[in-house]
């Protein structure tokens, strides 16, 4: 499984400030949110978003925890949360396969078949394909990694396989992409094409993607004790390692734009950048105290939010939605406890929502809801992408390492 780290005491809370570079915009900013308050009060205005293929609203999404193990009462559904609807996002995830997921209005539901304990109910499947047609279906979840799908090239291409062509039977219009892989380093990279590679040789045809899906949580990747957290090594690649990031890396803005850069790279070497690309989990895993305290973690939701909305390369991202890298994404998460409640040790970071006060948002969740909403107001600058590197965008987080 994902394994956090021992580590040191936490560090005292710490506090947002405002950036010091917008101060002296302020003469200029202040008309202008004024101007956009009264026409938003007076109905006349219409949130244009950074434009594109998507609302800023349909690519902002969270993963959403539905149960919790031991916790009988935990609230697990998205109308727990008092505000819910406020915080901005269009789609979300639970990992499952739902018929009728909880929706608000304006929002939408990823489909996950679990790959663990194949097969899965072929007839809650069925039911859910047809109650819910055009749906995205996401087919596993991190199936390379211990303690998720573990799962070896050949054995995700036959399961890949059988889903895919059960759903495109049932509904010809659904949308099926590729289980996401926990992070795109060089080892999970070839794991994926050994997967395409087998299916390729089993099935005599070309594996069919019609989303492109990864994740994003930045680990070590190391096979062996002592010190193996993080993720390990794909199962069926024998190697050691592979990427050793340290612990303060998880909040790594520049990594992160690395491995976006380095995936859609990939993308057009294997000619697949013709399709979207969705990243349906990614966040800062360690709790906040394991990387400096809330305010590194803001730096990297403000930077890589800017990065996913903003960033266009002509050669690397997806024409159809004007060059972008990435199309949608969904933050991790909205309710994950960062202290197990049954024995108080450290569990994952990166909540929205305090689970035991669900109207409560945390640092966090009230950062997220600011940053969707400013973003669905204003049509910004969008820099493009050159041989690797973004231009300077004035909303990019940045951080010394």
């Amino acid at each position: 499984m994902l394994r956090l780290p021992s580590c040191i005491l936490r560090p005292a809370s710490c506090s947002v400030h405002p950036a010091s570079w917008l101060l002296p915009l302020a003469p200029f900013l202040l008309p202008c949110v004024a101007l956009a308050l009264v026409l938003v009060c007076a109905g006349t205005a219409r949130a244009e978003g950074p434009g594109g293929l998507y609302t800023v609203r349909q690519r902002f999404g969270v993963n959403v925890i539905s149960a919790y193990g031991g916790v009988p009462t935990f609230p697990g559904r998205i109308t727990d949360y008092a505000g819910v609807e406020d915080l901005g996002f269009g789609w979300y995830s639970d990992w499952t396969v739902s018929r009728h997921a909880v929706l608000l209005p304006g929002m939408e539901f990823a489909q996950l078949v679990p790959t663990r304990g194949w097969p899965p109910n072929w007839s809650a499947v069925r039911e859910a394909v047809v109650a819910n047609p055009g749906a995205l279906w996401i087919i596993g979840n991190e199936p390379e990694t211990r303690g998720q799908g573990e799962l070896t090239p050949a054995q995700y291409a036959q399961i890949y396989h059988d889903a895919y062509h059960f759903i495109k039977e049932l509904d010809g219009e659904a949308q099926v992409a590729i289980g996401g892989v926990v992070m795109p380093s060089p080892l999970r990279l070839r794991w994926l094409e050994l997967c395409m590679d087998y299916y390729q040789s089993t099935y005599s045809e070309t594996m069919p993607v019609d989303v492109w899906n990864i994740h994003v949580q930045i680990l070590q990747e190391k096979r062996d004790p002592p010190d193996n957290w993080g993720c390990g090594v794909p199962f069926g690649l024998d190697v050691a390692e592979g990427r050793r990031y340290t612990i303060v890396d998880c909040a790594s803005v520049d990594i992160f734009k690395q491995l976006i850069q380095e995936f859609c790279t990939w993308l057009v070497e294997h000619n697949e950048r013709q399709k979207p690309l969705i990243i349906s989990e990614f966040g800062v895993l360690m709790p906040s105290w394991y990387v400096g305290g809330d305010e590194v973690v803001l730096q990297f939701m403000e930077g890589t939010f800017s990065y996913l909305l903003y960033a266009r390369d002509p050669q690397l991202g997806y024409a159809a939605d004007e060059g972008r890298l990435v199309q949608r994404w969904m933050w991790f998460s909205l309710n994950y406890p960062p202290l197990n409640p049954l024995t108080g040790e450290d569990d994952f970071g990166g909540a929205l929502y305090d689970w035991q006060r669900p109207d409560t948002l945390t640092p966090l969740g009230q950062r997220y809801r600011e940053y969707v909403r400013s973003a669905s107001l204003y049509r910004l600058f969008i820099p493009e992408v050159h041989k690797g590197h973004a231009k300077e965008d004035l909303l990019a987080g940045k951080r010394s390492r």
